[in-house]
């Protein structure tokens, strides 16, 4: 209600996206309704922040900034869900935060949600999408852009996927 009126859910949203990151870390977070809830409020912040900047009258470039997801919420929900076994939950979300990643141009994210995204693949219907996703990271482990830790991230899923049929590949590839 009040961020609305006065303008303010872009901060309210920050604010509790990283509480609940903190909640779901594990930290005790005063006044926290947990982190699944804080995370779906915070969805819905941002969806009304978007809407809130169509009444405004902002320049094409001031709209992409004020209404631009990363897809953060998203891979943290992801994630979450992983760690909690709903695995396909955490698929949904970990597509979600994958497209924006590709949307927004940010490969070091768009590699560890392809591996999240990888690892929760493990029924006999998901092997398309995994072999999708594990294909997509030997392509970006090759990137300049790709920071180590990515890179690593990377690696690190190719050598689990290799491991079973080519142990020798999968050594190979964790000690580029």
């Amino acid at each position: 209600g009040q961020a609305r009126e006065l303008g303010l859910a872009r901060p309210e949203l920050m604010a509790l996206t990283t509480s609940a990151m903190l909640a779901a870390s594990g930290a005790a977070v005063p006044e926290s309704s947990g982190w699944l809830l804080s995370f779906a409020r915070a969805k819905v912040l941002l969806e009304m922040h978007a809407a809130m900047m169509a009444e405004f009258q902002l320049s094409p470039e001031e709209r992409a900034f004020e209404i631009r997801d990363e897809g953060q919420i998203d891979n943290e929900l992801a994630i979450l869900f992983q760690k909690n076994g709903a695995g396909k939950l955490a698929a949904e979300h970990f597509r979600v935060a994958i497209e924006r990643a590709l949307q927004n141009g940010l490969i070091n994210q768009l590699v560890n949600r392809l591996c999240g995204l990888r690892s929760v693949l493990t029924t006999a219907d998901d092997v398309l999408e995994r072999k999708a996703a594990t294909d997509e990271i030997r392509v970006l482990i090759n990137s300049k852009n790709l920071l180590p830790r990515g890179r690593l991230a990377g690696l690190n899923a190719l050598a689990d996927e290799d491991a079973p049929l080519n142990r020798a590949s999968a050594i190979a590839l964790l000690t580029q």
